[in-house]
């Protein structure tokens, strides 16, 4: 029986889908399905404090990656979306099994799937057949959430009505970072002296993985830095991930 409550699908959550699911509770009964709580891929801090949604994990033993076999996932997944039982189900993207099996108990049970996406038609090299088998897929989803109005328009290329594309995935915590940045202008040298930043310089925040490709940004800004002369800026990366050791090594390398 449907109840009205919206199944939000991730991989993990991160700080930002807790913002994001903590908004969305102000008006729906929210129910977040995490499919790991651990994951090499993302590797930010679990976030601990009482949420306003009601939450699920389907692999909650502190393994250090996704890997199982799909008829357990399929089994907890199934599990877990028969217990909600909600009356729509958004997910993220249609690549990865957890997303696939959740689409297909929706096709089973006749409720709405909306696509959750941040893909656009030239982010990666693009292939006829694979385009091909994308559009079957998400031509069976009833809606979708894009990041932005590129990631709207690839949707609605895949086959999605365009009145049914909606923009707004990529929403943050507004009041987090206005009543922080106001914190750290007051704080600002005491914050300088701990993070050891410098007074200018260039910040790129990402997952230290393959395709945010670190390593151009790297070698570009080599370059940039022999043509700057002695008042160059310098470059300063957040993040995390299984690259960590490969960018420190390429930054010796290139004197950065």
């Amino acid at each position: 029986m449907k109840n009205g409550a919206i199944a939000i699908l991730f991989d993990r959550l991160g700080p930002y889908h807790w913002a994001r699911l903590q908004a969305a509770a102000r008006f729906f009964r929210v129910v977040a399905v995490e499919t790991c709580a651990i994951t090499r891929e993302y590797q930010w801090e679990r976030v601990d404090k009482a949420p306003a949604f009601e939450k699920v994990t389907l692999f909650d033993d502190g393994s250090d990656s996704c890997k199982f076999k799909r008829a357990l996932l399929r089994k907890k997944m199934v599990n877990a979306l028969g217990e909600v039982d909600p009356a729509v189900a958004m997910i993220p993207g249609w690549a990865t099994p957890a997303s696939l099996v959740a689409l297909e108990w929706c096709l089973r049970n006749q409720r709405p799937a909306v696509v959750m996406s941040e893909s656009n038609a030239f982010d990666v090299k693009r292939y006829a057949l694979a385009e091909l088998i994308k559009r079957i897929v998400v031509s069976l989803f009833s809606a979708g959430l894009a990041g932005g109005q590129l990631q709207r328009e690839y949707l609605i290329t895949l086959g999605l009505p365009r009145h049914r594309v909606f923009t707004g995935y990529d929403v943050v915590d507004n009041e987090y970072f206005a009543t922080n940045a106001i914190y750290v202008r007051e704080n600002q040298a005491a914050f300088r002296r701990e993070l050891k930043l410098p007074e200018k310089y260039f910040l790129a925040s990402a997952r230290f993985v393959r395709k945010k490709n670190l390593r151009g940004l790297m070698d570009g800004y080599a370059f940039y830095r022999s043509l700057a002369g002695p008042n160059y800026w310098k470059l300063v990366l957040i993040g995390d991930g299984a690259l960590r050791g490969e960018l420190v090594t390429l930054g010796h390398k290139l004197d950065l």
